[in-house]
């Protein structure tokens, strides 16, 4: 995390690793998390953001993309998450690998989170949204 605002938005840094010969890719997002107060429905906003973290040698930076997570509650106990992006990724890279790695990542991501989750420290615990 490179600064957060409030609870509902923060800008971070984030480096993906590519597998040779491409070149690792980074950006910075700008998250902003807002609640609809009577369905309850998550909407998270991350776009990209230029100018907050310097160029590194070796990676290519990503300027332009946009991701979106809807998360609807389906019950008490289940939710559901539709995640979009869109992306380009600079440089000479191959249709195959963008969608390999937009189509893991959110995946892997939410596979960590539901571990985290798990753990006796978040059992108890709730958020309020306020927009």
């Amino acid at each position: 995390v490179l600064k957060q605002v409030s609870p509902n938005e923060v800008y971070y840094y984030s480096e993906v690793s590519i597998p040779w010969p491409a070149e690792n890719r980074d950006f910075v997002a700008h998250l902003t998390v807002h609640q609809n107060p009577e369905t309850k429905v998550v909407t998270v906003d991350g776009p990209a953001v230029a100018g907050m973290v310097p160029v590194k040698e070796g990676v290519t930076r990503i300027y332009e993309s946009k991701g979106q997570w809807i998360i609807t509650p389906i019950n008490k106990d289940n939710v559901k998450v539709v995640y979009t992006l869109q992306v380009d990724p600079g440089g000479n890279f191959p249709a195959w690998l963008i969608n390999m790695l937009a189509a893991e990542g959110p995946v892997k991501s939410f596979q960590a989170l539901r571990e985290q989750i798990k753990k006796p420290a978040y059992q108890q615990v709730t958020a309020s949204l306020n927009n």
